[in-house]
């Protein structure tokens, strides 16, 4: 892809991972497009636990991917034609288990095959609860992940889902939004 290719694709991957937060991932969505943005959406198999394919579908007016085997729209497979030409791939939320699995090069499910066929800046918007968030291994997993070029936007310290408080909240949309456009625009 040439860099001026890349400066004027307005498509972002936004892949949403199995957490509480998925619910925010519908408003970055619409923050994207209100932005302009064409947002590409990839859902995991924990992410539909919470979440739907239709409401991504319905918010951005393109299809939805799942599936590492479904059939692709053109001759290239969906882990390689969803990154291609993108501006960005934004992980949120980015659940412990996913940010495990692409630091140890995982490439079992769609969206860690697009993470790892990504050639543009990849950006981690974790959401977990507090006692996860501080495991010495999920750390050594972020350490390691922005070691090799990962952006994180996040987390936030406030009320959790599981009715305490504590860091690990996920991010305001908004935010997410904000850091993304000046990332890619640097």
């Amino acid at each position: 892809m040439s860099t001026q290719q890349s400066q004027h694709s307005r498509k972002i991957v936004l892949g949403v991972t199995g957490s509480i937060a998925a619910y925010k991932s519908a408003h970055i969505a619409r923050l994207l497009i209100s932005e302009h943005f064409d947002p590409w959406v990839v859902l995991t198999a924990a992410a539909e636990q919470f979440v739907t394919r239709h409401t991504f579908s319905g918010l951005t007016q393109r299809r939805v991917y799942v599936d590492l085997f479904e059939e692709s729209p053109s001759d290239r497979p969906p882990h390689l034609l969803i990154p291609e030409h993108a501006r960005a791939v934004v992980v949120a939320p980015a659940s412990a288990d996913f940010l495990a699995r692409v630091a140890a090069g995982f490439g079992d499910d769609l969206l860690s095959c697009v993470c790892l066929a990504a050639s543009c800046p990849i950006i981690m918007v974790p959401a977990m609860h507090t006692a996860m968030w501080i495991n010495p291994i999920v750390q050594r997993n972020v350490s390691y992940l922005r070691s090799v070029g990962y952006h994180f936007i996040g987390p936030d310290e406030g009320d959790l889902a599981g009715g305490d408080a504590g860091k690990g909240r996920m991010v305001d949309p908004l935010e997410v939004v904000d850091d993304l456009k000046t990332l890619i625009v640097n």
